[in-house]
């Protein structure tokens, strides 16, 4: 009747979420899962060290750069005035002092 059918059931092995044992991966699919996870987290561990790293040497670059550029600018502004040439030349007068006159309208 009802009552070996019910005991049946309840007398297969279960884990503790209350599943059967079957439907749960077997002990080598775990340790291929685990072995897979760790190689994945690996990657992307090394990933962020390369990726950390690289931004590193781009700030350090970016640095020296600014640094130049504003020690570029400093000696141009420190400089005499000077009087506009005729044709106006970006990189010659860039962050140079020059004289202006005009009328306040």
């Amino acid at each position: 009747g009802i009552l070996p059918t019910r005991l049946a059931s309840f007398s297969k092995p279960r884990s503790a979420h209350g599943r059967p044992y079957s439907k749960i991966a077997k002990p080598a699919d775990i340790s291929n899962n685990k072995e897979t996870l760790d190689k994945l987290g690996i990657a992307l561990f090394s990933g962020i060290c390369v990726l950390s790293a690289g931004l590193g040497y781009w700030q350090v670059k970016r640095y020296f750069w600014k640094h130049d550029l504003i020690a570029t600018i400093v000696a141009s502004a420190s400089q005499p005035p000077i009087q506009l040439p005729p044709s106006l030349d970006q990189q010659h007068l860039r962050s140079r002092i020059t004289p202006m006159l005009g009328k306040r309208l």
